[in-house]
């Protein structure tokens, strides 16, 4: 044999040995994955037929009159239609 078939020979061994090494890696890891765990139990403090809803009323709050044309410019430098602020 010539030192050029003694050459493939090792290269196609040592590629055959690497594919066979991924496969049973492939193998040994695909087994090993972790399945998730199941959800624990929640208890549940009352059933359906315990809970009673009381209406309350609410407070009403006053509301803050804001400025249209504040709101909107503001808008437009975030937007970054505002020719000032779009860079």
């Amino acid at each position: 044999m010539n030192c050029k078939m003694k050459f493939r020979i090792t290269v196609i061994a040592c590629g055959t040995a690497l594919l066979i090494a991924a496969a049973v890696g492939a193998v040994v890891a695909s087994r090993n994955r972790r399945q998730p765990l199941p959800l624990p139990d929640v208890p549940v403090a009352a059933s359906p037929a315990e809970v009673r809803v009381k209406a309350v009323e609410g407070k009403v709050e006053a509301s803050v009159p804001f400025d249209a044309a504040e709101v909107s410019s503001a808008v437009a430098v975030v937007c970054g239609e505002d020719a000032a602020t779009a860079s």
